[in-house]
């Protein structure tokens, strides 16, 4: 399966021009190193339910590749995957590829794509703000592949999370917190992102 959505995707890099991409700080994760990342998850062979967050998704290429890794196991029978993606561009394609995902699959997948921006959308329960949910939501396992590009120290995101950006942060640096805040404490570490540049 990750070899088509490789594919779709590669088909996607060819169609969109470079200057686009990098706009949204997109580098795309080979099929190699989407799978050595999947296999680096510790999964407790007890596991029937997964909770799974990709704050970054793009097309899915991890997500693909985590869910390929779960097929296997056979304990794993309902996996819950949300997803963040807020380019407009590639958003139809990471449905379509999710759905391909699903479609070929034998466990229960309960997919949920989210379109609005990672870091501003959850300041208040990172900030424990008031509005905020005073139990959000967090997951067995964070993947991910953010977006690799500075940006200014009053930059929406950087405001957001002010308790951990100095000077002019990384945003790649902004979406790893964020995935610490959103990991389930009881679990090993498992948030993994590639850099692909």
């Amino acid at each position: 399966m990750l070899d088509y959505i490789i594919e779709r995707t590669n088909k996607y890099i060819d169609s969109m021009p470079k200057k686009e991409r990098k706009k949204f700080g997109q580098f795309f994760t080979s099929k190699e190193t989407a799978r050595f990342m999947a296999g680096l998850f510790t999964i407790p062979e007890d596991l029937c339910m997964v909770r799974i967050l990709d704050a970054g998704a793009g097309s899915g290429i991890l997500s693909c590749a985590v869910l390929e890794r779960l097929e296997q196991i056979g304990s794993v029978q309902m996996i819950e995957l949300t997803c963040y993606e807020n380019d407009n561009n590639i958003l139809s394609l990471l449905k379509e590829n999710l759905m391909a995902c699903k479609d070929n699959s034998e466990k229960n997948i309960q997919i949920k794509i989210i379109t609005d921006n990672y870091i501003t959308s959850q300041y208040l329960d990172f900030n424990s703000m008031l509005g905020s949910n005073p139990n959000p939501v967090k997951y067995d396992f964070v993947i991910g592949n953010p977006p690799y590009m500075k940006i200014s120290k009053d930059a929406p995101e950087a405001t957001a999370m002010q308790n951990i950006c100095y000077g002019a942060p990384n945003l790649y640096f902004i979406f790893a917190a964020m995935g610490l805040f959103k990991k389930v404490a009881t679990r090993s570490w498992n948030y993994r992102y590639t850099h692909n540049q």
